[in-house]
């Protein structure tokens, strides 16, 4: 049988040095960007990242892992008590389940008539999901959709399922005349 400890200790061990920190909660455990430590901020604002969390969901009885991505829009705000530097604000903006994503930042510098390159920062919005979903299945663990993710497909396919029958009444209306 797999052990929710164990997969929390190994999340714990991978994220040490990214931007990441793993919090345990009562149906598993987080995986958040440190948007509190200081020493990440340079990085996170430079790749103008979101506030991304992954809530994992541990069932040890199924073996399984469902994942939910939040991801909160970060912004940066003068700081007022240090001049001239600024701090991250979470504003009210989520979204919920499984986003994907790649922020790429470029700077580039003018050298004479030519432009070149200087630096590229990349950020992944499932860097976190990712660290997740390899300790998972390092360890066996199955990962099942979380419900964000699952009402979504739903809805979707509902979605789907009309736009098709829309355009075959529409077919069958137009082959018997009926736009006549």
């Amino acid at each position: 049988m797999k052990s929710r400890s164990l997969l929390l200790h190994e999340v714990r061990r991978r994220a040490e040095g990214t931007p990441y920190v793993v919090t345990e909660t009562e149906s598993g455990f987080d995986v958040s960007l440190a948007v509190e430590d200081e020493q990440w901020w340079p990085l996170l604002r430079r790749a103008d990242a979101s506030a991304m969390t992954h809530h994992v969901a541990v069932d040890e009885g199924q073996e399984t892992v469902r994942i939910t991505d939040v991801v909160r829009t970060l912004t940066w705000r003068p700081d007022p008590r240090r001049r001239g530097e600024m701090e991250p604000v979470l504003s009210a903006g989520v979204a919920a389940g499984r986003l994907t994503g790649r922020s790429v930042s470029r700077t580039y510098q003018l050298e004479g008539w030519r432009l070149h390159q200087v630096a590229e920062e990349t950020t992944d919005l499932s860097g976190g999901r990712t660290i997740v979903r390899e300790v998972a299945r390092d360890q066996g663990w199955l990962e099942r959709r979380g419900a964000a993710e699952r009402i979504g497909l739903v809805v979707g396919l509902v979605g789907a399922v009309g736009a098709v029958v829309t355009v075959v009444a529409l077919l069958v209306v137009w082959w018997s005349g009926g736009f006549g």
